[in-house]
């Protein structure tokens, strides 16, 4: 049988491993990291290069009421570049927000995880000490029948008396009530435990 820690420990790690809000929130870090990357590449965008290799000539002419076209290509390397200031003064800002969201999401994710562990950690003791008192229940519920054996042969051979007699009963049932108050303690903190490390 594992040691409590030993036990605990897995508990732990079962729960904030499969616990749903974790999850939501692991999915919504993702989310944010890739959209602090999209910010700091959005400069980018704000730069518009353009390339131009030839140009064309045109001209129209006239004669006798008609009208004619001709052209020519020119090889011609040329260049432009467009920046959009509003998207280059406004990328800081909102690289800070986008930073800002996420380091927001990160502090819920381990104040959600702290209590959980908490939480945890609290049932789980509530569950060792029903288990511990179910054992002692149980030490105790022997001890008396035995108790109990010995007094019943003596009141037979009416060798004790009958308030006696009456009195160890009365221990063994309020013993056997107790154990099974204790029973059902380690039942619930089990079950709810289990909620948690079985989604």
């Amino acid at each position: 049988m594992p040691t409590e820690k030993a036990e605990l420990d897995s508990i732990l790690t079962l729960a904030l491993n499969n616990a749903h809000v974790a999850k939501a929130l692991n999915e919504k870090l993702s989310q944010q990291q890739k959209q602090l990357a999209i910010e700091k590449l959005s400069w980018l965008s704000g730069i518009d290069v353009g390339l131009q290799f030839f140009s064309m000539e045109q001209q129209v002419s006239g004669v006798d009421g008609e009208t004619s076209y001709t052209g020519s290509f020119i090889p011609q390397v040329g260049g432009s570049l467009r920046l959009s200031l509003h998207k280059l003064i406004t990328t800081p800002q909102r690289i800070k927000i986008a930073r800002s969201e996420l380091k927001k999401t990160d502090q819920d994710k381990e104040a959600t995880l702290n209590d959980i562990e908490s939480w945890i950690t609290l049932k789980y003791f509530e569950l060792v000490q029903a288990r511990r008192q179910v054992a002692l229940s149980q030490e105790l519920l022997i001890s008396q029948e035995q108790a109990f054996t010995l007094i019943k042969q003596k009141f037979e051979r009416n060798e004790a008396k009958l308030e006696d007699f009456l009195k160890v009963q009365n221990a063994v049932h309020e013993t056997k009530g107790t154990l099974i108050k204790h029973e059902l303690s380690v039942e619930k903190f089990s079950s709810e435990l289990s909620i948690v490390t079985n989604y």
